[in-house]
């Protein structure tokens, strides 16, 4: 089914305590605009032109959010540009925030909106990273602290259905006691705009480590980072780092478990790959080899006191294959369907267009989570001290690396 606007607002009607059927109807019935006049070919729509279209759909009502543009000028013209499944996450929000009657900011600080400390002008989803430099973490939590306003860091690896998988192994104990996290995230960007190149691998580390930070509850202590190998000359870019590859130790306070986290952006012949192992003393889960496979589960057995002592020795372990479910009941029945491939339909006319629901079908939990915390007036899960403790441990391996492998400590935000 195509996706309506109504769909959102009643997720919103929702939040708020409301029943399904209590939510207005979509605007003269039209599915939202995704590619109107713009065309069917529009890889990927700017969310300024989405407010603007599904405000003309909306005439003569409030305009659907406040959007600053993803792709507009850019300071030092380095842009965080997100890819077609982030887009569509982001606009699901402006849409979802209107149907609220509030405002939201979806600019990314330290890369479209360097905030020096200003109040936030309202709501703010934020794509990852949260920034480039521990200052912007610093300014954006001041911000939000000093403006009473929200905001969240839009992380998809800990509210795709991989891990709530493991979150609930971890809750009911089936996991045992976590004694090692390997996390990594392996990206061509040939091809990608010129600000992508030479981007340093550890400042995008979020969806790496993240999970981590959120099964432990523990923030980053120290960090000890490696870079291997050296970018060509054609992929040097405006960010000073010659590393196509960078590999971390994230020492954590409140845990013993130490982080291995593996980033590569250039110049490794791999396929895409973005995700976790987790490993327990009596349960460990391993991320597929392909996107969206089967996750492979590792379960130790007791010791077999019959074992002869010749051949194999120690504990056994069986191995399964498991697909997670998609674990929906949290959500409003009208954002459920999100978590699978949809079909988008033109308001103007035009072919309908089928949609992935990339990042583990994440991105109706984001939403709802955002709208939330606005509608509950509280803060969001990924609040701003949440997302800078998440995102400065990147930011401190690269200086790592940088200083050839030396310990570096990461900075408090609370």
């Amino acid at each position: 089914m195509p996706v309506e606007v109504a769909d959102l607002q009643a997720s919103a009607s929702i939040a708020k305590g409301g029943e399904a059927d209590q939510a207005a109807p979509s605007p003269q019935g039209h599915p939202v605009p995704l590619r109107d006049e713009l065309g069917p070919d529009r890889p990927a729509l700017r969310l300024g032109e989405m407010a603007e279209h599904v405000t003309r759909q909306r005439e003569g009502a409030q305009p659907v959010a406040h959007c600053q543009d993803l792709e507009g000028p850019q300071s030092d013209d380095i842009v965080h540009d997100r890819v077609e499944g982030e887009h569509e996450l982001e606009a699901e929000v402006c849409l979802a925030l209107g149907a609220t009657g509030r405002g939201v900011d979806t600019t990314t600080p330290g890369l479209t909106d360097p905030r020096d400390g200003e109040p936030l002008d309202g709501p703010d989803a934020c794509a990852v990273p949260m920034g480039l430099e521990n200052d912007e973490l610093a300014a954006v939590v001041d911000a939000e602290r000093v403006s009473g306003k929200r905001y969240m860091m839009m992380e998809t690896s800990v509210y795709g259905r991989e891990y709530r998988y493991v979150a609930r192994l971890l809750q009911e104990g089936r996991l045992g006691t976590l004694t090692a996290y390997r996390g990594f995230h392996i990206q061509n960007l040939d091809g990608y705009p010129a600000y992508w190149q030479g981007y340093p691998p550890m400042k995008y580390l979020t969806h790496a480590l993240s999970p981590l930070l959120a099964l432990t509850g523990a923030t980053v202590r120290d960090v000890v980072c490696y870079g291997s190998s050296r970018l060509t000359t054609d992929r040097l870019g405006p960010f000073g780092n010659p590393f196509p590859v960078e590999v971390g130790l994230f020492r954590l306070s409140g845990s013993d478990v130490i982080g291995e986290i593996t980033m590569s952006f250039f110049q490794t012949a791999r396929t895409y790959t973005e995700g976790f192992a987790v490993y327990g003393d009596a349960m460990s889960i391993e991320w597929p080899n392909e996107v969206d496979g089967p996750l492979t589960v590792h379960e130790l057995l007791p010791l077999d006191p019959d074992q002869p002592d010749a051949g194999l020795r120690g504990r056994r372990s069986q191995t399964s294959r498991v697909e997670p479910a998609d674990e929906t009941d949290e959500l409003p029945e009208q954002l459920r369907r999100f978590v699978r491939p949809y079909v988008l339909e033109a308001a103007a006319g035009g072919p309908a267009i089928t949609k992935l629901a990339e990042h583990g079908g994440s991105h109706p939990f984001l939403v709802h989570e955002f709208i939330s915390a606005l509608v509950e007036d509280r803060p969001a899960a990924i609040d701003a001290p949440t997302a800078a403790a998440w995102t400065a441990p990147g930011i401190v391996a690269h200086a790592s690396a940088l200083a050839h492998g030396e310990r570096v400590p990461v900075p408090a935000y609370r």
